[in-house]
């Protein structure tokens, strides 16, 4: 049975994991937007020479080595905050469904269907009936 606290806890957990996921994606954001800027400032300046794009794109790296490698760790970390947004949404997503069927058993335990044909089957003969032998 789902109890109310459980639905809190779920409820609580899918803010706060959205919260998160939206402050490490703006953190990933701002930091790539900003050695962008840093990396294109050094290309229009001519402190990235190079003569073809490889000579160029070694030359960033070398000098952009820790800032880039900051964006990278920034990157997977909004990506870590989204996948656990998600797995919290699917948690309360299956609180919510275990909610419903106990208001059905509910529902069933006080009011039992009727039966209006013999040829009607129980759940449980049809549960032993699909079962494997």
């Amino acid at each position: 049975m789902v109890t109310k606290e459980a639905m809190e806890s779920g409820y609580k957990k899918v803010i706060e994991t959205f919260t998160t996921a939206q402050n490490a994606g703006i953190a990933f954001e701002l930091a790539k937007t900003e050695l962008d800027a840093d990396i294109s400032r050094a290309i229009f300046d001519g402190h990235i020479t190079g003569k073809n794009e490889a000579e160029r794109r070694a030359e960033i790296q070398k000098r952009f080595d820790p800032d880039l490698a900051k964006v990278q760790k920034l990157e997977l970390t909004a990506k870590k905050s989204r996948l656990d947004y998600e797995i919290a949404r699917i948690n309360l997503d299956c609180l919510r469904d275990l909610l419903r069927i106990d208001e059905l058993i509910e529902r069933i335990d006080t009011h039992p269907p009727m039966i209006t044909s013999s040829r009607d089957v129980s759940v449980k003969d049809a549960v032993k009936a699909a079962s494997p032998k």
